[in-house]
Formats: C-alpha cells, sequence, structure tokens
C-alpha cells in the first residue's frame, strides 16, 4: 500500500494555520447541508434554480440574509494588516477611466501589499480586486464548500472594493457562472447579450460599440443577490456610495467539451487497436497538398478531408464506458486536489476501539471528499483512495500561502534522502492525497465506500475479501485518519 502524498499529520497543523475574521458556530453550521444552505440563498429549490436559471438566465434577488456585511472595506484591511499578501499573485489594484483600464504598480522590490498603502489608493480612486477571501473568511469558506460540494467542481471567489464614482474593470465576459454577493453599499450593473453563450474563455476588454444596448440594468444594494451565466457581457459602477462584492465562480472549463478533450485520446486509442481502417498509412505525399499553404482546393485534398469525416463518424462504434469512467477520473483529479477540505473543520475523536476488534463498527470519513479510482501502476492493477481530508483552506484555488512553512517543517526530512528521493519527492508535489492498495482490496474499500455513512463489521467486510486483505486495509485506513470507528 503506497502513499503517494504528505502524511495526514499535517493536517490539522495546516488548517490552524489559518487566521479567520471570526469563530464559526459549528453547531449551527453542521445543521445546513450545502443543498439546504443554497437553497436558503436562492429562496427556491434547486431543481428549480437548475431548471430555471442555471446556464440560462440571471436571477437577482434581495435581502438575501448571507449578503450583508459578509466581506468589507474594514475587513479587508484587517487581513491585510495580519498577513504578507502580494500585489499581483493575491491583490489587483485597479481603476478603469475613459473607456481605458489601469493597473497599479507598485514602486521597484514592494511586493507585499499593506494596510496603509491600499486604503490610501482606494482613496485615491482605485478599486481592489481581492483573490480567494475564503481563505481568511469563514462565513465565505462555508459558502465556497457547499457550493463546491452541490456543484462537483471547484469554486473560487473575489472581492471587489471600488470607491464612489468608480468602475473597476472594462465590460467584458467571464468562463465561469457567477453567485454575486453585495455586501456593502451598492453598485450598478449593466448586463448585455452574450456574444459567446455558454463562452468557454474569458474575453478581453470591449469597448462600448462592440456590444451593444444593455438587456437588463439593476442597482445592487447591500443584502442583494445576482446570478448570471458564463459567456454574459457586463460592467458595473459606484455611484456616490463605496461598494463591496464577492464573486464566487463555478464551472470553468466544465463542459462537454472540457470532458471529450479528456476522453477522444482514449476512443481514438481503443479505435486504432480495434480497427485497420485507423491503421491504414497516410496517403503518399499528402504534405504536398495539405497545410495552410494550400487552398483545399485540389481533389486529393478533398478526398483527405472526406476521409478524416468518414473517420470521425466511425469513431462512434468506439465509444466505451470503460474509456469514460477513466477519462471521469483524470478529471476528477484537479476537483480532488484543489477543492476546500470539509468545513467547517471537526474535531477528530480518539477511537474508543480498535479497528481490529471484533466488536468494532467503523465507516469512512467525509466519503464526499473520497474517490476510488483503479489504475495501472508500474505494471500492476492498483484502487487508489484519493481524498480531499488533508486540504489546506490556504491552498484552495492554487494559491498557496503557507509553503514556506510546509518546506521549513519537511526541511530535517529532506536532509536525510538521497538525490533520488528528493528528485521523487518534488514529482510528487502538489499532488492529491492518495493511498495506493493492490487491486484485491477493491471490494473492500468500495464496500466501505457505499455502506457510509452507516456503519460496517468486520464480519461484513469479510464477505468480499479474506480476512488478512481486511485487516491491512482497517490498519491503513486506521493509520491515515480516515476512519471513523465505534463499538
Amino acid at each position: 500500500m503506497t502513499r503517494t502524498n504528505a502524511s495526514s499529520k499535517n493536517r490539522n497543523k495546516k488548517q490552524r494555520a489559518v487566521k479567520v475574521d471570526k469563530k464559526v458556530d459549528k453547531k449551527k453550521s453542521n445543521t445546513h447541508a450545502p443543498t439546504s444552505l443554497l437553497e436558503s440563498i436562492l429562496g427556491m429549490s434547486f431543481t428549480k434554480f437548475q431548471a430555471e436559471y442555471f446556464e440560462k438566465k440571471p436571477l437577482h434577488l434581495s435581502n438575501v440574509q448571507p449578503c450583508s456585511g459578509l466581506f468589507s472595506r474594514q475587513k479587508l484591511l484587517e487581513i491585510l494588516s495580519q498577513q504578507a499578501l502580494e500585489y499581483t499573485s493575491d491583490l489587483t489594484i485597479t481603476h478603469y477611466k475613459d473607456n481605458q483600464r489601469e493597473n497599479y504598480q507598485p514602486p521597484d522590490e514592494t511586493t507585499i501589499a499593506t494596510s496603509k498603502q491600499v486604503e490610501k489608493l482606494m482613496k485615491n480612486g482605485y478599486s481592489v480586486q481581492f483573490y480567494q477571501p475564503q481563505r481568511y473568511n469563514d462565513q465565505l469558506c462555508t459558502i465556497n464548500a457547499a457550493l463546491e460540494q452541490q456543484f462537483g467542481c471547484l469554486a473560487g471567489s473575489s472581492a471587489y472594493l471600488t470607491p464612489p464614482h468608480a468602475q473597476a474593470l472594462a465590460p467584458h465576459h467571464d468562463d465561469v457562472d457567477v453567485f454575486i454577493f453585495q455586501t456593502q453599499g451598492s453598485k450598478h450593473w449593466k448586463l448585455y447579450a452574450p456574444l459567446v453563450p455558454l463562452a468557454g474563455e474569458h474575453s478581453g476588454d470591449f469597448t462600448q460599440d462592440m456590444i451593444g444596448e444593455p438587456t437588463m440594468e439593476i442597482t445592487l444594494n447591500e443584502g442583494d443577490f445576482l446570478y448570471f451565466p458564463r459567456g454574459m457581457i457586463h460592467q458595473a459602477c459606484t455611484s456616490n456610495a463605496f461598494s463591496t462584492h464577492v464573486t464566487i465562480s463555478i464551472y470553468h472549463h466544465t463542459s462537454w467539451a472540457n470532458f471529450m478533450e479528456v476522453a477522444l485520446p482514449r476512443i481514438v486509442r481503443r479505435a486504432f487497436e480495434l480497427d485497420i481502417e485507423f491503421r491504414r498509412g497516410l496517403p503518399i505525399n499528402y504534405l504536398s497538398y495539405m497545410g495552410t499553404q494550400f487552398d483545399g482546393e485540389h481533389k486529393s485534398a478533398q478526398n483527405f478531408l472526406s476521409k478524416c469525416k468518414n473517420l470521425v463518424s466511425q469513431l462512434l462504434q468506439h465509444v466505451d464506458m470503460h474509456d469514460m469512467q477513466e477519462a471521469a477520473d483524470e478529471a476528477s483529479l484537479d476537483f480532488v486536489r484543489n477543492r476546500l477540505p470539509p468545513w467547517p473543520i471537526q474535531e477528530s475523536k480518539a477511537p474508543n476501539v480498535s479497528a481490529l476488534d471484533p466488536k468494532a463498527k467503523f465507516r469512512l470519513k467525509e466519503k464526499e471528499f473520497m474517490r476510488l479510482v483503479v489504475s495501472e501502476m508500474d505494471g500492476m492493477d492498483v484502487v487508489t483512495l484519493h481524498h480531499s481530508l488533508d486540504n489546506c483552506r490556504l491552498h484552495h484555488m492554487g494559491l498557496c500561502t503557507c509553503k514556506e512553512e510546509d518546506n521549513e517543517d519537511n526541511e530535517e526530512d529532506n536532509e536525510e534522502m538521497d538525490d533520488e528521493e528528493e528528485d521523487n519527492e518534488e514529482e510528487e508535489s502538489g499532488e492529491d492525497n492518495g493511498i495506493a492498495f493492490p487491486i484485491e482490496c477493491f471490494p473492500i474499500l468500495l464496500h466501505l465506500y457505499k455502506t457510509s455513512p452507516e456503519f460496517s463489521t468486520q464480519e461484513d467486510l469479510v464477505q468480499v475479501a479474506d480476512n488478512d486483505a481486511v485487516r491491512g486495509v482497517l490498519l491503513r485506513l486506521v493509520a491515515e485518519n480516515l476512519l471513523d470507528t465505534t463499538c
């Protein structure tokens, strides 16, 4: 059983490194499952939101409970006074005037943004885009975590702080669906018909003559909420009040096309193995008529195109469920590696009985944050239990602010490694937390996954595998703190 990343002993240490703005009422928070939290924000069932609004049209709501005070100028300045955050990687200072966007460039060798500097810039008319504020705000972290679990994709966020009579960004469209929480003051929004519905890439800045007249204008007041799909062109400005809003984004590169980019190479490989037509050689000297230097009118070029279309249509015969499942596993790993850990954090209780005690009952901890993947490793089939329980809140969406601390903690261990081991450690850097088991252990892990959150016993598990394998799996899961055990 091979460990593919850092030990679970770092889990609590990393999460304690987060300095937050207030204490979470864990008892209260735990009463809200992701669906009920989202429905309380939307004021409707998730099914209705999905059927009528998601990827279709904007939704505006007033007096939404989590909005007012969720984030503010004062909270940003408090965070900046407590954390060493950097220009560009953690926040961008900008303003948009006379149809031109200009980003603030700090003086040479200045990388750390201080609260005093940022406050002065805001007073001088600059806006602030603060990346991933959920790292330091418990309420935002709760909402982000709920959205990730509900939609099954990453949920990033940015806080936008804009002084009076200002605009931070030019008209543009995003490649994400957005949930906007007006947390302080007010802001006037203009929405425009998409040039590319459900756009898969972020646009550049548009000029007014490129986008026409707005299809919707609305002023978001403190406590208001706005959703709109990716691809919708928008711009926003303040009047005579300071504004703070938080945008939470989902469904980045989560389209059918993105999935097919992962799946199609497997389909082509299967066709190559099973169908001689895909193994036939390309036409002799085809480069003499194919390429951008040619107009494509040559008969040979037309025949080449026709053959390609025919082969693409034949690929349908080779679409196989196994390839789709493997593609889904590959696509899932970015989510597993980068999503928030279970939130709010629950104190881990020491088991009152050994997992090997015949009377013991056990279940996987937080199975919604786990994934079983069957694959090949070193020429052998293995099953790997990937999980997000060790993910650090400060690493969310790839913004690591505790890497230096981690490096210091690992320095002593690294000194004891030989050159080959150090190379392996570098290769594993950034991987998800996973434990590889022999494929014979798959029935045990699958039983635990399917039955959790209900408890199982050793007697249940020996129905699907031999006793030695059961004991080995249980011991490893206990060592990794991935089992809840009781009697």
